[in-house]
């Protein structure tokens, strides 16, 4: 057995130097066990310190409030030095989104608590396909308090929005309010309805960019109505190029539906009027029906055809019919044996029209009173029906037509009046020198003017 040396001035064996080095290495692992449990033991009960806003980015930018309800739990093993919020850029840059929307609106910018206070207004298209007329855009205008709306189609979207002022002048006189605001969403095709607005002081209101909850109720509007037009549209069987009637047709009975959004559940007819509105002239869009034909003079010309009923109109009263044979739209009250109702109901809706008929005035803007009484027809096609007779002599002790002519007017009761007028206009003549007075060459005769 040799000997080693295992350190200066020691004389050891080799059993005896595995053994020496099998003890040491025992005793240096129980020693730095013991050591590991005691640093583990110290680590547990001292937390880590830090800042708010450094445990905030520690945590994958976890929200300051979730922070600071953790560090309160001993068990986290974090301790904060302090509460102190400062704003981090990198979560706005992940985290901003929109504002919340207020359902409600408040305030003297959004008076909706009147008839006519806010008006919404929303666009809709480029449609595809075309109507019938020719029009790929409808844009609608609603009020916020009665959820009244009024659908108008154009071919381009400035002629679209151009009709706020045929809108402005029906509404306000037949609800006999003043609108205030106007919101609509802004798209460049409401510019000149900016400049109108401005002309006559009603207030502009548009959204924000990308943001459509501000302007919510035209644009819900839009989609109900698109939704009826399609079912009706689909239930009739009618071509597409249709969908123009359809959807004036979903607006004109949703105007006289119970509507959720008003007081009661009423329709914004009754909610303007406080009338409940009669709706058994209604009938299934697309009906099948026969209508009164002109035989112009001829024996036996037929009396009547079979058309379909595409609408009501509401400047006359009477029903929107397409004659299929030659695709032309004509307005008439002249309807009966409607298929989708019963004998005794077809029967009860044409009575209906011509009570309406004798006991409405229209309230619609037009070029004269007698127009806007009296239903249009073509040009191609004019003639003097009975009840246009009927109606003419009714309203002869009402309408008073001015005089034609110097004669007449001399002839009348208000002769002095219009003798000052006369001299009046004259005068003006004169002072501008629009004409020059010469005597008539004989033979020749004076040009006619009013």
């Amino acid at each position: 057995m040799g000997a080693v040396s295992s350190k200066p001035g020691c004389l050891l064996d080799r059993e005896q130097e595995t053994l020496l080095n099998t003890s040491e290495k025992k005793e240096g692992t129980s020693k730095s066990d013991n050591d590991g449990v005691a640093a583990g033991s110290e680590d547990k009960e001292q937390p880590h310190e830090g800042t708010l806003a450094t445990f905030h980015v520690r945590l994958g930018h976890l929200r300051y409030d979730a922070v600071e309800k953790l560090a309160r739990d001993p068990g986290s093993g974090i301790k904060l030095m302090d509460h102190l919020r400062p704003l981090c850029v990198a979560c706005a840059e992940g985290k901003q989104g929109k504002t919340k929307k207020s359902k409600k609106d408040s305030g003297q910018n959004a008076p909706i608590d009147r008839v006519g206070g806010v008006i919404c207004s929303d666009l809709k298209g480029p449609m595809t396909p075309r109507d019938r007329l020719g029009n790929r855009y409808m844009v609608n205008y609603v009020d916020h308090k009665s959820n009244y709306c009024q659908v108008f189609l154009a071919r381009t979207k400035d002629a679209a929005a151009k009709h706020f002022r045929q809108f402005l002048l029906h509404f306000e006189r037949q609800c006999n309010c003043t609108v205030r605001v106007l919101r609509t969403d802004g798209g460049g095709e409401y510019r000149a309805v900016d400049l109108f607005c401005e002309d006559v002081g009603i207030q502009r209101q548009k959204t924000e960019p990308n943001n459509s909850a501000s302007n919510g109720k035209a644009e819900r509007m839009h989609r109900t109505i698109v939704d009826k037009a399609w079912s009706m549209m689909f239930a009739c069987g009618l071509p597409l190029i249709f969908w123009g009637d359809a959807v004036r047709y979903a607006s004109y009975v949703l105007n006289r539906s119970p509507c959720p959004a008003n007081e009661g559940g009423v329709s914004p007819i009754q909610l303007l009027t406080g009338t409940a509105p009669d709706v058994r002239g209604n009938v299934e869009f697309g009906s099948h029906c026969t209508v009164y034909q002109d035989p112009k003079g001829k024996t036996w010309a037929k009396r009547g055809v079979e058309d379909r009923i595409i609408g009501r109109s509401e400047e006359v009263k009477g029903f929107k019919v397409l004659v299929p044979s030659d695709q032309k739209l004509t307005v008439t009250r002249h309807v009966a044996n409607i298929r989708t109702v019963t004998t005794e109901q077809s029967a009860h809706i044409e009575r209906g029209l011509f009570r309406e008929a004798k006991e409405t005035v229209s309230l619609s803007d037009g070029k004269s009173d007698m127009d806007d009484i009296l239903p249009r027809q073509d040009d191609n096609n004019k003639r003097v029906t009975r009840s246009q007779t009927k109606i003419k002599a009714q309203l002869a002790g009402v309408i008073k037509a001015d005089p034609r002519t110097y004669k007449e007017a001399m002839a009348s009761d208000e002769a002095e009046k219009w003798l000052k007028v006369i001299q009046l206009e004259i005068a003006a003549l004169k002072a501008n020198g629009t004409w020059k007075p010469v005597p008539r060459p004989p033979g020749v005769h004076a040009l006619h003017a009013k």
